[in-house]
């Protein structure tokens, strides 16, 4: 495939790019890929069906005359059947608008919330990654208590970040867990 840029005249080019409009097409300038992740997710002992399933790429600016510069990108997910789902996220975001941006937008992390319908007071379910999890590839798997699904009653914090180990769960709720697993796969 010949770079974008090449094809056209360079300025040209550089609007499009300016507009993020070549950003899915390789070989721009600004805002060209720097390769990306197939996201696998799956649930394991389901304790009903998850309504909302929303992920999101939190991004960290490099080489950016802004300090600390952070934003984050919405991630579709696709339903493959009840218990599994896939998403891409790109190791770069695309660029901010404008010919003068020197920010490369790098990935940090991606995570994914699952809820019963989406309501505020639904228990949501998170699982992430980091970047470094991201590029290793090796499956993250988290465990949760099946017993504040779809909400808990009266709870304050309605947001569950699950556990690496079962063993840090009681004995008696260790039998009554589900799981949720996140592998990434670097696209070719």
């Amino acid at each position: 495939m010949r770079a974008f840029h090449k094809v056209l005249p360079l300025r040209l080019a550089r609007l499009a790019c300016a507009l993020g409009l070549c950003w899915p097409l390789l070989g721009c300038e600004r805002g060209a890929s720097e390769g990306g992740h197939a996201i696998a997710l799956q649930i394991e002992r389901a304790p009903g069906p998850f309504g909302s399933v929303n992920g999101e790429a939190l991004y960290r600016a490099e080489a950016c005359p802004q300090a600390a510069a952070e934003k984050t990108l919405p991630i579709p997910f696709t339903r493959l059947d009840e218990h599994r789902y896939t998403a891409t996220v790109r190791n770069e975001a695309p660029p901010d608008a404008g010919p003068d941006s020197a920010c490369q937008w790098r990935l940090v992390s991606t995570a994914v919330g699952l809820s019963a319908t989406g309501a505020p007071e639904d228990e949501r379910y998170v699982a992430q990654l980091s970047a470094d999890e991201v590029d290793a590839g090796q499956p993250v798997r988290r465990f949760y208590w099946r017993g504040t699904y779809p909400r808990m009653p009266g709870a304050l914090i309605t947001r569950n970040l699950g556990e690496t180990d079962p063993e840090v769960f009681r004995p008696e709720f260790r039998k009554v867990l589900f799981s949720i697993t996140l592998t990434a796969t670097a696209l070719p």
